[in-house]
């Protein structure tokens, strides 16, 4: 599953809570959060310096803080096989009809094992496909 960037207001309010004195727990069931994921912001937090009781300032530069830390980052782990079949996949991807799932599923063959979510974002990011192609229908009566 792709994680999504948080929030600036959610981190926020969990650094509040936090320096309110409220326990994950509270915390969890007000922002209708998990409890491991509130102990993850603040893990973020306290390794960023925050401190209960703290005042404004440093809730707002350790939320900045937390969310550069708990940013998605890409995949890049994930692409660096695929480099080695870049050449191979742009002449497949070249081709008429071939969709990114035979793409895949060929690579498979040859013994590539990456799940085809990670050769969809390779493909979208790097090789950047042509847009898809667009069918046209044509009304016409009986006949004709």
């Amino acid at each position: 599953m792709a994680r999504r960037l948080i929030p600036m207001v959610e981190i926020d309010e969990v650094l509040f809570r936090y320096q309110q004195g409220h326990t994950v727990s509270a915390m969890a069931r007000a922002l209708g959060q998990s409890r491991v994921t509130v102990r993850k912001y603040l893990k973020a937090a306290v390794a960023a310096g925050l401190a209960r009781g703290g005042d404004e300032e440093e809730r707002t530069r350790v939320a900045r803080a937390v969310r550069a830390a708990l940013r998605p980052r890409p995949g890049l782990e994930r692409e660096e096989p695929l480099a080695a079949h870049r050449g191979q996949l742009e002449a497949w991807l070249g081709e008429r009809d071939m969709t990114v799932k035979q793409a895949w599923r060929l690579l498979g063959e040859r013994g590539v094992a990456l799940s085809y979510s990670a050769v969809k974002r390779y493909a979208r990011r790097v090789l950047r496909p042509a847009a898809a192609r667009v069918t046209v229908r044509l009304e016409t009566a009986p006949g004709d």
